[in-house]
């Protein structure tokens, strides 16, 4: 019942996600920063030669690495740009690749720690749920229906993934087993409804 105004500051700060070390970690002008709540301190966290961090990324279960989307802007059109998946220490450090594809965006991170869900796929008038090892290695497609497929998350029991899709031409929420089965609409209003978390 009560909002608290945390920060208060110029620019654009994306995608708070709440570390169990009590303070939040988010994107900012393309670097991630780390806000502490207790003294309200902002610092920069450390993320080598990764310079385009976007608001895709994500805090490991165990709280000790952050899983990073960052774009190459090298190409002269957007379509041309690329998307991929690094994971860093949550402290900061170098940053390790674990995509492979043109367009990766990280949504998701198992309740084990050991595999990420994301969407992605050669072109942006078809992107699907994928998942890999966080170590990297062959992603394995879990979704093929023509149009978008985003935002993957786990059930905090492993079982599912929930995403949203425009499968029916109307964007809906869906879950499906962890392996990509049994899909199955959850939302049948008329709102568009995007990116489910479910709750812990």
């Amino acid at each position: 019942g009560k909002i608290d105004t945390v920060l208060i500051a110029n620019g654009d700060f994306e995608a708070p996600n709440w570390h169990p070390g009590n303070y939040l970690v988010m994107n900012f002008r393309g670097k991630m920063v780390k806000l502490d709540l207790a003294t309200k301190i902002l610092t920069e966290i450390n993320t080598g030669s990764l310079t385009n961090l976007m608001d895709d990324h994500g805090i490991s279960p165990d709280g000790k690495f952050l899983a990073l989307t960052d774009f190459d802007s090298s190409g002269h059109t957007f379509q041309s740009y690329k998307f991929n998946i690094y994971t860093v220490p949550a402290a900061g450090g170098e940053p390790k690749k674990i995509s492979s594809e043109a367009l990766s965006f990280w949504h998701g991170w198992s309740p084990d720690g050991k595999t990420i869900a994301y969407c992605g796929g050669p072109d942006f008038s078809n992107l699907d749920v994928y998942t890999i090892p966080v170590d990297g290695g062959t992603p394995t497609r879990l979704t093929e229906t023509a149009g978008l497929d985003d935002g993957p998350d786990y059930s905090a029991d492993g079982r599912y993934i929930y995403f949203h899709s425009y499968r029916t031409g109307h964007m809906h929420i869906w879950r499906m087993n962890s392996d990509g089965t049994q899909p199955e609409q959850m939302t049948f209003d008329e709102n568009a409804n995007w990116f489910p978390h479910p709750s812990p």
